[in-house]
């Protein structure tokens, strides 16, 4: 059976990954989380940043 982690767990742990303060070997230990995981979700986090700002901007224009 699969683990599954919750939205919160994992933005926890993006955040700690993009600090930078910890290797992806060190995260993977400490959290438990296999290390391919890791960078799957610190990916996924990256690619997904400019997406939100620009429907946030879109957002803010359509009600003025």
């Amino acid at each position: 059976m699969r683990k599954q982690y919750p939205p919160t767990f994992k933005a926890k742990i993006v955040l700690d990954l993009l600090k930078e303060e910890k290797s992806l070997q060190e995260a993977a230990a400490h959290y438990d989380v296999h290390i391919n995981q890791l960078r799957q979700w610190r990916q996924r986090a990256l690619d997904e940043l400019p997406g939100l700002f620009s429907r946030e901007q879109q957002v803010s224009q359509a009600e003025v």
